[in-house]
């Protein structure tokens, strides 16, 4: 893709989240929305871009306030405020519109997937748990999202023209070809993320780092699963805590500590297991009995979960800028309060 504006979205949860997926007849009567191969939660784009929108549509709506439409000479209704609002910001968030009067953005979200997330651990109270098949997604996300490597000046980008031109000028075209290789190793470079291989084993093994606090004896015990530690790749796990701390705004001590990768069957299941179940009702207000058919179970994303996808995110409206957000249900109950941040998918 590499597009000019293009980012790791990068999302952590600081209190339990909820982004549904409707009812299910199941267990939980309101599971948290997952994606369908590989069964992890995941958060959609589309949610995101409309929590990105919220707070310069309501920028844009109170700086109109109290104006006069100049047709009516009445003062604007919300919804001609919104409408008003929805035209300015039209370029970056797009505009619905069924006549076709509406268009796309600028803005591009796409769902974003855990990287990072939380399990129990008998020893150090939670491991950031990692596997493979996410830490592969990472690698995509970070090389979309890298910048494009720009042509040195006055190279050709043509196969055939470099060949003719070898042949009649090599000096000048071994120039062009050092200033193509400086040009490249001075260009960001997608994030390096080490790849560590781990295969399903019973027991199941786990690779932690030199200061991890999840090693209980010669184990780590995450859940009901009771992991063999491989020593032989500590220290990759170590290198990926370096190469991840700061892009997903985590200290680099913190994660040296917690980060524990598990093969991808056993991520599935945690990330199945690992999530709050909570059991809710309502009362009638009168009364205080329990209501009718109110008796239902949520399930939320745990806090400190760490989701992280593709965006191309215009800097515009402070987008960019880190910020707290609020996404999913239960808002009044203080539900989906997370961290949000944007990360260059290149490095320096």
């Amino acid at each position: 893709m590499n597009e000019p504006d293009a980012c790791l979205a990068i999302v952590r949860t600081l209190t339990a989240t909820r982004v549904g997926s409707g009812q299910a007849a199941d267990i939980i009567d309101l599971p948290v929305y997952r994606d369908a191969a590989t069964s992890w939660p995941v958060l959609p784009g589309s949610g995101m871009k409309g929590v990105l929108k919220d707070s310069p549509l309501r920028a844009a709506m109170e700086a109109h306030r109290g104006e006069t439409d100049p047709e009516t000479k009445a003062k604007y209704t919300e919804k001609a405020l919104k409408s008003r609002a929805e035209q300015e910001l039209k370029d970056v968030f797009g505009l619905a519109g069924d006549d076709g009067s509406g268009g796309i953005g600028s803005l591009v979200v796409a769902d974003l997937w855990p990287v990072l997330f939380p399990i129990r651990s008998f020893c150090g109270v939670f491991a950031w748990v990692t596997c493979p098949l996410a830490l592969a997604k990472l690698r995509l996300f970070a090389r979309l999202a890298a910048p494009p490597v720009p042509p040195p000046d006055g190279a050709s980008g043509s196969v055939e023209a470099t060949t003719e031109a070898a042949l009649d000028h090599p000096t000048e075209v071994g120039e062009e070809a050092g200033r193509k290789v400086a040009a490249e190793e001075a260009a960001p470079r997608p994030l390096a993320v080490p790849e560590l291989a781990l295969e399903a084993k019973e027991p199941p093994e786990v690779i932690v780092g030199t200061k991890s606090v999840l090693r209980c004896k010669n184990k780590v015990v995450l859940e009901e699963f009771d992991l063999v530690p491989q020593p032989a790749a500590t220290a990759n796990t170590d290198a990926l805590a370096t190469a991840l701390a700061p892009v997903l705004g985590i200290g680099l001590s913190a994660l040296k500590e917690r980060l524990a990768v598990v093969d991808d069957d056993v991520f599935t299941f945690l990330t199945e297991v690992g999530t709050e179940k909570r059991t809710r009702t309502a009362l009638e207000i009168g009364t205080k009995a329990v209501r009718a058919g109110s008796l239902r179970t949520e399930e939320y994303v745990p806090p400190e979960t760490v989701f992280v996808g593709y965006a191309v995110i215009p800097d515009a409206y402070s987008l960019r800028t880190a910020r707290f957000l609020q996404i999913g249900a239960e808002a009044s109950l203080g539900a989906g309060m997370v961290e949000f941040r944007v990360g260059g998918g290149g490095r320096p």
